[in-house]
């Protein structure tokens, strides 16, 4: 595979308009000279050469008798039906003749860059012969998906002098369906081991918890704290994949952000002073929408199957200077690609 090369030359480019709308109603072509530069993307005794004109127009050269000959082909309508004028096809069964095996190919061949490539490969290993042709640039590529998997989240509060009606809360971890969708999008470099992975879950955590604090028997306070938050979650992760066969490994990294669409956050307070009952209500704590984390992940990939166990560490909820919140989460999630 070797470099780029551009050679300078006047030419003929087909100047006949592009969109549907547009299209003459005859198979004349209209040409026009101009001076610019040809890519050459076959190098050899046959060689073919490439311009796009400034209204994105795509032609295709070959070179006889040093001069560069414009290989025809033209789009036009006939009662309402768009045909093709395919000159090139004779210019190509004249220049590749030396190869007899290869006209019924050129017959189906489009006047479209990688097909015509593939074309002069095709002649080149016919007659077996060497050739060169620019490394093509090598492209993203896109997986997109399903997500469904379930969610255990542990939540737990910092320095319980604070707030020790939230702090002090002996919270159960809280088990939820997960669901979403993801795109995957894989990096050419690195045998495309490498990619750039997002998803976007809804999650859920509910906690309930019960903190008591007593002077005497005649003066106690019990605190009734409900925490129910809904998540859209976007995390964005850096993915690296083993390959074996059709299936692959993978192990991912990265960061997660979720935005809290719903909530309830609520503290009840019973206040008894001798035979008085004092009840209030209120917030638990102040909060946050934006949980922010990090994330780890490790997986498998069977055709277009996954399975991934995922741990990730948050800031929580909670939205206060001297009181900090962490969750952290584990997840089972079983993927499906388009």
């Amino acid at each position: 595979m070797g470099n780029t090369n551009y050679f300078g030359a006047i030419v003929e480019k087909e100047i006949s308009p592009l969109k549907i709308s547009d299209l003459d109603d005859h198979s004349a072509i209209l040409l026009k000279q101009d001076t610019t530069f040809l890519e050459e993307i076959i190098s050899g005794d046959k060689s073919l050469y490439y311009y796009t004109s400034s209204e994105n127009k795509k032609q295709f050269y070959i070179k006889t008798d040093n001069k560069y000959e414009l290989l025809v082909y033209k789009k036009y309508l006939k009662n309402g039906n768009a045909l093709e004028f395919k000159k090139y096809v004779g210019q190509l069964t004249l220049y590749l003749k030396d190869a007899k095996n290869i006209s019924s190919y050129i017959q189906n061949t489009s006047y479209k860059r990688e097909d015509l490539i593939r074309l002069f490969k095709k002649y080149y290993s016919a007659l077996n012969k060497s050739f060169k042709a620019p490394k093509q640039r090598e492209k993203l590529a896109f997986e997109f998906g399903v997500l469904a998997g379930v969610s255990i989240s542990e939540l737990r509060f910092g320095n319980p002098e604070i707030v020790p009606y939230v702090s002090n809360l002996d919270l159960d971890d809280s088990y939820n369906l997960s669901l979403g969708l993801y795109a995957n999008i894989i990096l050419p470099k690195g045998s495309k081991r490498w990619s750039i992975y997002n998803d976007l879950l809804f999650i859920k955590m509910n906690y309930e918890g019960q903190y008591y604090t007593a002077n005497s028997e005649h003066y106690y306070r019990y605190y009734d704290t409900k925490l129910t938050y809904n998540y859209i979650k976007l995390t964005n992760m850096l993915r690296y994949k083993i390959p074996f066969q059709k299936n692959a490994l993978f192990v991912n990294a990265g960061i997660s952000n979720a935005i809290a669409f719903e909530k309830t956050n609520s503290a009840t307070s019973t206040q008894k002073q001798y035979s008085t009952d004092k009840v209030t209500y209120g917030d638990a704590f102040s909060d946050r929408k934006l949980e922010q984390g990090i994330a780890i992940g490790l997986g498998f990939k069977i055709n277009k199957f996954h399975i991934e166990c995922r741990y990730e560490k948050t800031n929580g909820m909670v939205d206060l200077i001297m009181q900090d919140s962490k969750v952290k989460r584990l997840y089972l999630l079983f993927g499906y690609q388009f």
